[in-house]
């Protein structure tokens, strides 16, 4: 399934306002932690997949107009 530019960061907030309501008192919390960083860190690279996606869709349209 392929997802927008903005809904990615949409996902990359909600995470990133979760890890910061998190309070780690137990290994199940650590686990989430570490799954919720792996979550934000995921959503980040495909963001920035997609604007060099975008970057090099704009400079094959440049080169072919």
């Amino acid at each position: 399934m392929d997802m927008s530019r903005q809904s990615l960061e949409i996902l990359l907030d909600l995470v990133e306002i979760k890890l910061g309501a998190l309070l780690v008192q137990d290994r199940e919390d650590m686990q989430e932690l570490g799954n919720l960083k792996s979550c934000k860190r995921e959503l980040a690279e495909m963001i920035n997949g997609k604007v060099a996606e975008r970057r090099q869709n704009r400079h094959r349209h440049s080169i072919v107009a």
